[in-house]
């Protein structure tokens, strides 16, 4: 019951990210890029804040794509948090910022990246990194990843 606590407070975190209006003027494939940037850093954020939920999140089994206990959210594939980064790899493929055929399994790599990352600075030798400098290595691994998967 914890684990899915958890898992609906990480959701909750993305969806506030998706929520911050995107910059004026910005194209929907840029806006996609955008949002599947913030869906990653709002996860590296909820470790790093969290690191005691975040470790009991995964325990025993737990996936994130396990249904969220949120009454609010009814079910809905998108208030898990892996439903979530789904959803945001479908709106990229929509506004071609993501091409079709890159979209199958997607969600892997991406949530790979973003989970090693966090435990990298968790459990790691990014842990010793000054707080400054840790910041910019995790936007420019959230900007590498975003490139990967968008060429752009």
């Amino acid at each position: 019951a914890v684990k899915h606590v958890v898992l609906d407070r990480l959701a909750t975190a993305m969806r506030e990210a998706l929520a911050r209006p995107l910059p004026r003027g910005m194209d929907a494939a840029s806006g996609a890029r955008e949002h599947f940037i913030r869906i990653a850093a709002a996860y590296v954020d909820f470790a790093l804040a969290h690191p005691g939920e975040y470790r009991v999140m995964f325990a025993d089994d737990c996936f994130p794509d396990d249904p969220p206990s949120d009454p609010a959210c009814d079910g809905q594939t998108t208030c898990s948090p892996y439903g979530i980064l789904s959803d945001v790899l479908d709106e990229m493929v929509a506004t071609g910022a993501l091409a079709a055929a890159a979209r199958p399994y997607a969600e892997a790599p991406a949530w790979a990246m973003v989970h090693g990352l966090a435990s990298l600075i968790l459990e790691g030798p990014y842990g010793a990194v000054p707080e400054t400098e840790r910041a910019a290595l995790v936007a420019m691994s959230l900007e590498i990843v975003a490139t990967g998967l968008t060429g752009r």
